[in-house]
């Protein structure tokens, strides 16, 4: 039996980032499977601001909406997304 004494300190460590790892690639393929049960235009717009970092303005002009449908568009993708993640 191994004492807890003589386990070296760097297997600790890279124990601990594999977990961390394993519990990132949770979350991602959470938030993946959430994102993919947006609209379309709700993809689109979560893309365009996140992503592509496109101002509210430029993605009025690119979907040809207001910039206050792009803004609730924003909002209600990010309350479905909240809403999403936590049901999982």
């Amino acid at each position: 039996m191994i004492q807890l004494e003589n386990v070296d300190e760097s297997v600790v460590k890279i124990a601990a980032a594999v977990e961390h790892d394993m519990d990132t690639n949770l979350d991602l393929k959470r938030i993946y499977e959430a994102f993919n049960q947006l609209t379309p235009d709700q993809k689109d717009v979560v893309i365009m601001r996140f992503v592509e970092d496109l101002s509210h303005q430029e993605i009025s002009t690119a979907m040809d909406r207001s910039e206050g449908a792009v803004r609730l568009l924003q909002h209600r993708a990010i309350n479905t997304l909240k809403d999403l993640i936590k049901q999982q």
